[in-house]
């Protein structure tokens, strides 16, 4: 039975190859366990700690979801869903946003499992992640950001209409790492193709919680 608190439970995108749904606590296990494995990775918050044993990595990972579930404000959010394929957990996405009902704007990530990648999942996944972001909450724009050099996830954000806008450089412990900038509208996320079938469920009840009437 659902919450009536803590309605973002309900939350899911379905119909496609890739599904999404709010984390649930089995899930949570899945991704510690994950991110134990992943190696130290300065442009990704869980695993940017270069002294982290595959421990302390995997806790790290607990707790960068448990801080956003504690930290959830209408105006200040950030939205981590469980990636399913075939009803495995595989991996996540991360959607976030400051005064979304007036900006309009939200920055996105992801994270699929080490040995989950190169099978195409993540690009269904960001899909589905889109269309909850432009049909789902309205958005205008989502922007997201990758390490200069990280050609895969270049290629999958270009494929899904990112234009490239800018470059930045952010500090990791002691290491500066260049980033680039990329945008979508929803404007060119609708002229491109969309996987066909795809449904936000339980929305509705969420809305509040993102600022929304």
């Amino acid at each position: 039975m659902l919450s009536p608190y803590w309605p973002l439970e309900g939350l899911r995108v379905v119909g496609g190859p890739v599904e999404l749904r709010y984390p649930v606590p089995s899930d949570l296990a899945r991704f510690a366990a994950a991110g134990a494995r992943e190696p130290y990775l300065p442009s990704v918050p869980m695993f940017a700690v270069r002294s982290d044993t595959p421990e302390e990595r995997g806790r790290r990972t607990l707790q960068y979801f448990w801080q956003e579930f504690a930290s959830w404000r209408p105006g200040h959010w950030a939205l981590s869903l469980t990636v399913l394929h075939e009803g495995e957990p595989v991996g996540s996405l991360n959607v976030r946003a400051r005064d979304f009902a007036q900006v309009r704007e939200v920055a996105t990530g992801s994270w699929i499992f080490g040995d989950r990648r190169g099978a195409g999942l993540g690009s269904r996944a960001r899909a589905a992640l889109l269309h909850l972001v432009f049909e789902g909450l309205g958005a205008r724009y989502a922007l997201s950001t990758t390490a200069v050099g990280n050609a895969a996830s270049l290629r999958v954000s270009e494929k899904l209409g990112y234009e490239r806008d800018g470059t930045e450089r952010v500090l990791a412990e002691d290491e500066v790492v260049p980033m680039v900038r990329l945008r979508l509208s929803a404007e060119r996320h609708r002229e491109r193709a969309t996987p066909d079938g795809l449904r936000v469920e339980g929305l509705d009840a969420c809305r509040p919680l993102f600022g929304l009437a």
